[in-house]
């Protein structure tokens, strides 16, 4: 139930993270996401000295009770932050009201129809990479034991970590820099096509 809310509370956030993204705003990003780790790992060594001193004898049993606090405390931290240094770039959306005229609609009024199939479309192949990412992981679960899958766990955080921490965030700021600059040459193009349309 908690890693639940985290996630619920995390994904509240998201709209924001990409409007880090499509702004090239790092410090907002990182300074969030830096305050939201070290939340957690504090949260989670706290938690678990105070349950561990409350009730010893079970110990093992509170262990994931104390890493779904620390990772609610993570998701707070990220979404409040985010909220807290990007409130005045908010842009609620208006919806228009559904129109009289039978060949519209309320849909069409209000969202891009490309758009909207375009996501529909990333989220199946986001469902279908996660069944493949995470296929091993799922079938570890179902089959072995918790010790096999701590040392799995261990060996694929420490084994990753060097591509986390540095090849994932070029990855997403130079994916969105292109995108953003391929969108800026097709405004040249545009703009130049259509001066030469004014002189001729």
């Amino acid at each position: 139930i908690l890693y639940i809310l985290a996630s619920f509370i995390e994904t509240l956030s998201e709209p924001l993270l990409i409007s880090c993204l499509q702004t090239l705003d790092v410090a907002s990003r990182a300074s969030a996401e830096g305050m939201a780790t070290a939340v957690k790992a504090v949260t989670c060594v706290l938690t678990l000295k105070v349950l561990d001193t409350i009730d010893s004898s079970s110990s093992d049993a509170w262990s994931v009770t104390a890493f779904g606090i620390a990772q609610l405390s993570y998701a707070i931290t990220l979404t409040a932050t985010l909220y807290y240094r990007k409130w005045n770039v908010i842009q609620y959306p208006r919806f228009i009201p559904p129109p009289s005229q039978h060949n519209k609609s309320f849909l069409h009024d209000n969202f891009h129809l490309p758009t909207l199939n375009l996501t529909f479309l990333l989220s199946l192949q986001s469902i279908f990479k996660h069944c493949l990412t995470e296929g091993d992981k799922i079938v570890l679960t179902a089959l072995s034991d918790s010790y096999d899958q701590g040392i799995y766990a261990m060996t694929l955080s420490y084994g990753s970590i060097i591509c986390r921490c540095i090849f994932q965030p070029l990855e997403e700021n130079a994916r969105l820099l292109f995108a953003r600059q391929y969108v800026l040459v097709k405004q040249q193009q545009q703009n130049h096509h259509l001066s030469k349309k004014q002189h001729q």
